[in-house]
């Protein structure tokens, strides 16, 4: 009995030992170098036809991945990048903290900071991201691992 006991926890340790996580495998074979993004990561995406999607991404098949309700083709993707939620909050807090000090001491209205904040963000300025982006172009070759 115990002898079925160890073989039973031998083989389930084995199968955690040998799974595979599901993700995109960005690669290179000029630079030999590999990066591996799990599903459901936050990304972002710079397709062919100039859209701009982020957030994070599941996997649908082997050639294609939905970020939200988009779905976009691997084929399709110009560049990717990880997008993680503590750069956007370290960016929030960078942007608006040159604000809200002069703000708090000259007695102003938090609601104009939430407009000063809301613009920033409409113009661009909050979506600095400055971890390396993988080009296909470039030689990259992404590929999904499921």
């Amino acid at each position: 009995m115990k002898l079925h006991v160890l073989m039973i926890l031998g083989l389930l340790f084995t199968s955690f030992i040998y799974a595979q996580e599901r993700g995109i495998m960005i690669s290179n074979t000029n630079l030999q170098k590999e990066n591996f993004i799990e599903e459901g990561k936050r990304i972002r995406v710079k397709t062919k036809d100039g859209k701009k999607k982020n957030g994070r991404f599941y996997i649908v098949d082997d050639t294609s991945i939905r970020i939200r309700k988009h779905t976009i083709l691997l084929d399709d993707i110009e560049k990717i990048k990880k997008n993680p939620l503590g750069l956007l909050v370290a960016n929030t807090v960078v942007l608006l903290f040159p604000v809200a000090i002069p703000s708090f001491f000259l007695g102003l209205v938090a609601s104009e900071l939430v407009l000063v904040g809301v613009a920033g963000y409409g113009y661009g300025i909050g979506s600095l991201n400055i971890l390396k982006g993988y080009k296909p172009d470039k030689g990259w070759n992404l590929e999904i691992r499921m």
